[in-house]
């Protein structure tokens, strides 16, 4: 049975050989259907769902299933893959989010925390709540800057309308001091006048 096996390899890499040195093209073997994809897939997480599938690309390309689990904090993506060559179903890579290093989970869970998806939908919304935080921030802080440039200039008025006043006051109280003593110089003056002319008299 092994004699029979090894020949047969050898006839068809003789084959192979022999097209190849005469310039004829040996048609490749069907790729894998998704279907195959997925059970070979399945094989490693049977506790995930299918996610995605990435199609392989040109005729060397591989598949990339994606098997999330309930447990992972991202929804939009998976960290659970296994790479699978499309022509002989061969599993090139497996990525498993259950291997992280601390590194790694620390990275995979910057997306659901910066949008919320890792909470549901309620971190969903209160990240959305969130994103109106600058917007308040800044209309507020514009009506008390507002304030109190207002309450500035009114300070600055007062304190004008104060100074203003008190020099006033100030003039007032020096002009009725100057008639004061400019009124009791004239009347020393004319005393003074009817004292000598009744002197002389």
């Amino acid at each position: 049975m092994g004699s029979r096996i090894s020949n047969s390899k050898d006839s068809a890499m003789g084959a192979a050989a022999a097209a190849a040195m005469l310039g004829v093209s040996i048609p490749r073997q069907p790729p894998l259907a998704l279907d195959a994809a997925d059970a070979i897939a399945y094989k490693i997480f049977p506790d995930g769902k299918l996610h995605s599938i990435g199609l392989p690309k040109g005729p060397d390309g591989v598949y990339v299933v994606g098997k999330q689990a309930d447990s992972e904090p991202n929804r939009a993506a998976t960290y659970r893959n296994v790479t699978i060559d499309q022509n002989s179903g061969k599993i090139l890579h497996v990525q498993d989010r259950a291997s992280f290093s601390v590194g790694e989970t620390f990275l995979e869970w910057q997306y659901p925390l910066h949008c919320g998806e890792a909470f549901g939908n309620y971190g969903r919304a209160f990240i959305m709540l969130m994103g109106f935080v600058p917007l308040i921030l800044f209309v507020t802080g514009f009506t008390r800057w507002r304030q109190k440039r207002r309450a500035q200039k009114e300070r600055q008025r007062d304190a004008s309308l104060a100074s203003a006043k008190s020099g006033i006051d100030y003039g007032g109280t020096f002009c009725c001091a100057a008639s004061a003593a400019l009124s009791q110089s004239c009347e020393s003056r004319i005393f003074w006048r009817f004292s000598c002319r009744s002197s002389v008299w």
